[in-house]
């Protein structure tokens, strides 16, 4: 990700903040001092299953649907 000011990749994450599926993140560029908004959505989740030693990624529709193949 790069600044659109001045282009520089040097983007400091000021603040996280998670709702629902979405996580909004502050970023102020290193060099400019410009301040960016960025909104990210959660589409999967990696479920571990202890049992097999190993995870999986899967749709975060089914995962809060309760699929009983993830759970």
């Amino acid at each position: 990700m790069f600044c659109p000011r001045c282009a520089d990749d040097r983007l400091l994450v000021v603040r996280t903040i998670r709702v629902e599926n979405l996580i909004l993140r502050r970023r102020r560029c290193d060099n400019c001092g410009l301040f960016l908004e960025t909104e990210e959505r959660i589409v999967r989740v990696e479920v571990y299953r202890p049992s097999r030693y190993e995870s999986e990624w899967v749709d975060l529709e089914r995962w809060e649907a309760g699929d009983s193949h993830v759970a």
